[in-house]
C-alpha cells in the first residue's frame, strides 16, 4: 500500500529540508541577486550593461553539461555530483572576487561556475525528493524549492548592503561563503535517494518493474518538445526581468537600498508561487494552474511598461515572482508525471538545457535592447508576447499530464 501524504512526510521532510537548504545556498542563489552587482561593476570596471549581460550570460555556456551531469545522477546518485558541484561553485566565487577587471578573465570564472551549476540545481535535488513523494509531491516539490526564496529574501538586502559599501567583490566572497558554510554541510548531512523511489515501488507492485536504459525512447515524445518549447520561451522574459530588475527598478525612481528591498518582496512571492503553486498541483490540473500563473505574469510585464504607477510596479513583481516560483515546480512535476523515474535526472538536464538558453537569450537581450532603446519597454512587451504562446502550450500539455508515462516502458 502507498504511505500517503502522512506518512510520506513522516519518511522525507528531511530530505526535503535538506535539499531546500543546499539549493537556497548554492549557484542559483546568484540569480536572484545578480542584478545588485550591475552599478558596482559599472563604476569600477566601466563596462556597459550590455557587457555585463554578456559577462553573466556566459555561464550558460558552461551549463550546457545539464544533460551529462543528469546521467550522471542518474547512474551514481546525487549526493557525488552535489558535492563536487558545490565546490567548484565556491572556487568560482572567490575567483570572482579576486578578478583584474579583464572581461576574459571574468567569463572564464563565469564558464567554470557554469560547469557546476546544474549540480547544484533542481535537477540533482528534485530527483531525491520525487523519489520519497507520489501524493505530496507537488507540495514536496515547492517546499524544497522555497528554500531558494528564503535564502533570496534574507540575502537580497544583506548581498546590497554589502555591495553597496564594499563592492562587488565583497558580495562574490558571501556567496562562496554561503556555498561552503551552509549548503555543503546540508548534502553530507540530509541528501539521500530512496532505497526504491515511489514511482518504481508502484510499478513492482504492480508486476512491471522498470526498465533500464531507455532515456533516447523519451526525447522522440512529442510531450518532450512541447515542453522544452514551454522551458525555453518561459526563461526569455522570466530571466531578463530577473537579471535586469534592480535598474529596471532605478530607472523607476528606486535606489539600490530600496530594489534591494523590493527585491526581497520579489522573492517572497517567488516563495507563495512555489509552495502554494505546488499545493495546487496536487489537488487540480497542474496545466490549468501553470496556464493561470503564467497568464498573470504576462499581464505583469504589461504592468511595468512605461511611466506606470507604483502600483502597477508592485503588481508587476508580485506576478512575475509567482512564474518565477512556479518554474521550478513545472519542470520538477511534469518531468516525474509524464517520464519515468529512472530518467528524470537525463530528461531534466536536457528541458533544463532549453531553459538555459532561454535565460541566455533573455539575459542578452534584455541588456542589449535597453543599450539600443535607453529603455526596457520594448523588451517588456516582447515577453509578454511569449508568455501568453507559453499559456497555450501549457494546456496543449494537458493531454499528455492525462496519460503519464505512456509510451516510456
Amino acid at each position: 500500500m502507498p504511505p500517503g501524504p502522512r506518512g510520506e512526510w513522516r519518511a522525507g521532510w528531511g530530505v526535503v529540508a535538506s535539499c531546500a537548504a543546499a539549493l537556497g545556498t548554492g549557484a542559483v542563489l546568484y540569480q536572484y541577486v545578480v542584478s545588485l552587482f550591475i552599478t558596482s561593476i559599472e563604476a569600477e570596471l566601466g563596462w556597459s550593461r550590455g557587457d555585463i549581460a554578456l559577462i553573466g550570460a556566459t555561464p550558460l555556456l558552461g551549463a550546457l553539461s545539464a544533460p551529462l551531469i543528469g546521467r550522471v545522477a542518474d547512474r551514481f546518485g546525487v549526493r557525488p555530483v552535489a558535492i563536487i558541484s558545490t565546490l567548484i561553485v565556491a572556487i568560482a566565487f572567490f575567483g570572482l572576487s579576486q578578478q583584474g577587471g579583464s572581461i576574459a578573465e571574468a567569463m572564464a570564472w563565469m564558464l567554470l561556475l557554469g560547469a557546476a551549476v546544474p549540480g547544484t540545481t533542481g535537477l540533482v535535488y528534485s530527483r531525491a525528493v520525487t523519489g520519497w513523494f507520489s501524493a505530496s509531491r507537488g507540495l514536496a516539490l515547492g517546499v524544497m524549492t522555497s528554500g531558494i526564496s528564503v535564502s533570496a529574501l534574507i540575502a537580497s538586502p544583506l548581498i546590497g548592503q554589502v555591495v553597496e559599501a564594499e563592492g562587488f567583490r565583497a558580495g562574490y566572497l558571501v556567496l562562496g561563503l554561503l556555498a561552503l558554510g551552509i549548503a555543503l554541510p546540508a548534502i553530507l548531512i540530509g541528501v539521500r535517494e530512496r532505497p526504491v523511489p515511489l514511482a518504481e515501488e508502484g510499478l513492482a507492485h504492480a508486476g512491471e518493474p522498470p526498465a533500464k536504459g531507455e532515456w533516447r525512447q523519451q526525447v522522440k515524445l512529442g510531450r518532450f518538445w512541447l515542453l522544452a518549447a514551454v522551458m525555453l520561451l518561459m526563461n526569455i522574459p522570466s530571466a531578463g526581468v530577473l537579471t535586469q530588475l534592480a535598474p529596471l527598478l532605478g530607472g523607476k525612481g528606486f535606489s539600490v537600498s530600496e530594489a534591494a528591498w523590493m527585491m526581497s518582496a520579489y522573492a517572497l512571492s517567488v516563495l507563495v508561487g512555489r509552495i502554494g503553486v505546488g499545493w495546487l498541483f496536487d489537488r487540480y490540473p497542474a496545466t490549468r494552474v501553470a496556464a493561470g500563473v503564467t497568464f498573470l505574469a504576462a499581464m505583469g510585464c504589461i504592468a511595468f511598461h512605461g511611466a506606470t504607477p507604483q502600483a502597477f510596479v508592485y503588481f508587476g513583481i508580485l506576478t512575475v515572482g509567482l512564474m518565477q516560483g512556479a518554474e521550478s515546480d513545472v519542470l520538477a512535476y511534469f518531468v516525474a508525471r509524464m517520464f519515468p523515474h529512472r530518467d528524470f535526472a537525463t530528461v531534466y538536464g536536457l528541458q533544463m538545457t532549453a531553459g538555459l538558453l532561454g535565460t541566455a537569450i533573455g539575459v542578452i537581450a534584455f541588456g542589449r535592447l535597453y543599450d539600443a532603446t535607453q529603455s526596457y519597454d520594448l523588451a517588456l512587451m516582447i515577453a509578454a508576447v511569449m508568455l501568453m504562446v507559453v499559456v497555450g502550450l501549457y494546456l496543449t500539455l494537458a493531454g499528455p499530464m492525462r496519460r503519464p508515462l505512456e509510451a516510456s516502458h
